[in-house]
């Protein structure tokens, strides 16, 4: 009897400290509420289905009505892969965007009925490497054990590797039936092998069709993988959360596994690009690679509306926080990372928030040790314009210049400068104001060299490393100071308009170029083909604002100017 106890309290001394602070962080009430299966009794895995929620003892619903009615926290989805399609995975992800519910989903299929039993019955390795291919490098960097070593990537080279990985992501290009390596060769399913049960994530575009014959999701799945989370439609990667160089889901655990992680993914994309989630999951969302918590609560305080919760032992990298009774904070910021509000207008690439029952989810990056949760309930005065600003210059002068369309920008740059020249000889080389643009150029260069270098490690616009560009600079002194060079020298409002349109040139540009691209793929590619339009017009609302920022302090200050270059001429 006296040896049992001991052995009882032995026990209970390893639980406690394998575990550390799963009960005081994440009561039993805050653990997942439930889980429905969701079926077709038409469907030929209906028995698959009827099969799982007997087992489980859980509840089955035959229509997103159904399930909308028992509100479970976590949705396995049961069909045969031919069931699936375009327009049944957007009018579930419309359904779901509508009605706003924390839930995560997951698809259960495989090419046989017994290879989608085998995939509902697989679990994550707590064991092998993490692994990211980087296709545009053509390199793959593996990590173990904290050291990360980088190998060349070719077919052969992701083939040997594959099996010894328990989770990979894969940035790069793609189709429902390829992801495309570094050197243009395709990985098709014939060239996957037997494989342990790795979960696979990828921002490519358009690999998440299970029902195409050849389909690179389904096999995945049928080779052995426990999961394969992609994008349904093309995507702007750049704002798919821990993407591209991150692992958001390496520390999930019970009470937030990898379905709540692709869930919280799928509201970023909502304030980014997508009008309807389109990041869906195949394989259990209940899958976690952490049987406890990253982490432990050492402290909880609450005092004058503000909670403040104190963090300890946290590994590096992305973590997922689960917070008992937080729901009802609207604003959340964590020292030395982030804030974020419930009515954010846009992404942040640094902080993710989510709201299930009384609970409040957050997941962020971080550099591991103690950090700390301030909670508030309702946002400071202001900051939601404060944000939508920063954001807005962020992507104008941050992530803009870091991207491919700088050459574009220079030509234009170098037309406008010839342009002005042709306008000076024409009036005899006779222009006023001279002094007062290349000042007006030369500060509007600098504040915005300023900015940029300032914010480059405070952007969270985009999940992309920003460089600094300083050609993209140097276009724009050139484009603001012959862009009021012809303000002073012009005298119709028209021309003015468009002397002002020239020195604006990077905002309003391409404003003009993702809203109008935007605007033809919805209302002639999608609306037509799905009966709803498939993404958000916020990447070109960005820069519309910035340009409108621009415009509303420019447009003063060259009319002030205007009037001092007429008296001085």
């Amino acid at each position: 009897m006296t040896r049992d106890l001991w052995l009882a309290a032995l026990i209970a001394l390893c639980t406690c400290c394998l575990a550390p602070g799963r009960a005081a962080a994440v009561p039993p009430h805050a653990l997942p509420a439930g889980t429905a299966v969701l079926s077709d009794s038409a469907d030929a895995y209906y028995t698959l289905a009827l099969e799982m929620a007997r087992l489980e003892g859980i509840p089955l619903a035959h229509s997103l009505d159904e399930l909308f009615e028992i509100e479970p926290e976590h949705v396995l989805w049961v069909l045969s892969p031919a069931a699936f399609g375009d327009s049944i995975l957007t009018r579930f992800g419309v359904e779901m965007g509508k009605r706003e519910l924390p839930v995560s989903w997951g698809i259960i299929t495989g090419s046989t009925i017994d290879l989608a039993r085998e995939l509902c019955r697989r679990s994550l390795s707590f064991t092998g490497a993490l692994a990211r291919v980087d296709a545009r490098d053509r390199v793959i960097l593996i990590r173990e054990d904290d050291a990360e070593r980088i190998m060349p990537l070719d077919k052969d080279s992701l083939s040997l590797l594959l099996p010894e990985t328990r989770y990979l992501v894969f940035s790069g290009h793609g189709g429902s039936r390829y992801w495309r390596l570094g050197d243009g060769t395709p990985l098709e399913g014939g060239d996957i092998p037997r494989l342990s049960p790795l979960f696979v994530t990828t921002g490519a575009c358009n690999t998440f069709k299970p029902w195409i014959d050849g389909s690179i999701a389904l096999a995945f799945a049928d080779r052995g993988a426990a999961a394969y989370a992609g994008f349904l439609f093309s995507p702007a990667p750049y704002y798919l959360f821990g993407h591209t160089d991150g692992y958001p889901l390496q520390h999930t655990w019970p009470g937030f596994p990898s379905g709540l992680v692709v869930r919280m993914q799928n509201l970023g994309t909502l304030k980014s690009f997508a009008r309807f989630p389109f990041y869906h999951l195949l394989g259990d969302p209940r899958l976690a690679f952490r049987p406890a918590p990253p982490y432990r609560l050492t402290d909880d305080r609450i005092s004058g509306g503000r909670r403040t919760l104190t963090f300890s032992a946290a590994p590096p990298g992305f973590i997922p926080v689960r917070i008992a009774e937080g729901a009802g904070y609207g604003f959340v910021e964590i020292e030395g990372v982030s804030s974020a509000g419930g009515d954010d207008w846009f992404y942040n690439s640094k902080l993710q928030r989510m709201e299930i029952g009384e609970d409040l989810l957050i997941l962020f990056r971080h550099a591991g040790g103690d950090f700390t949760v301030r909670l508030q309930r309702e946002p400071p005065p202001f900051r939601r314009a404060a944000d939508c600003l920063a954001d807005a210059f962020d992507h104008a002068y941050i992530y803009l210049p870091s991207t491919s369309g700088t050459t574009f920008f220079l030509i234009v740059s170098a037309c406008v400068l010839f342009g002005t020249l042709w306008f000076a000889m024409r009036k005899g080389l006779k222009l006023s104001g001279f002094r007062e643009a290349l000042a007006v150029g030369v500060i509007l260069a600098v504040l915005k060299t300023v900015y940029a270098l300032s914010r480059m490690d405070h952007s969270s616009v985009v999940s992309f490393d920003c460089t600094f560009n300083p050609h993209f600079f140097v276009g724009a002194f050139v484009l603001a100071g012959c862009g009021t060079l012809l303000f002073f020298n012009v005298h119709s409002r028209r021309w003015k308009a468009v002397s002002l349109l020239i020195a604006t040139f990077p905002t309003w540009a391409v404003a003009c170029f993702w809203l109008a691209g935007i605007a033809c793929i919805n209302l002639f590619g999608a609306s037509p083909r799905l009966g709803t339009q498939i993404y958000r017009y916020s990447i070109g609302i960005l820069p519309a604002v910035a340009f409108a920022a621009e415009g509303l302090i420019l447009m003063p200050v060259l009319l002030a100017l205007s009037r001092r270059v007429g008296r001085d001429g």
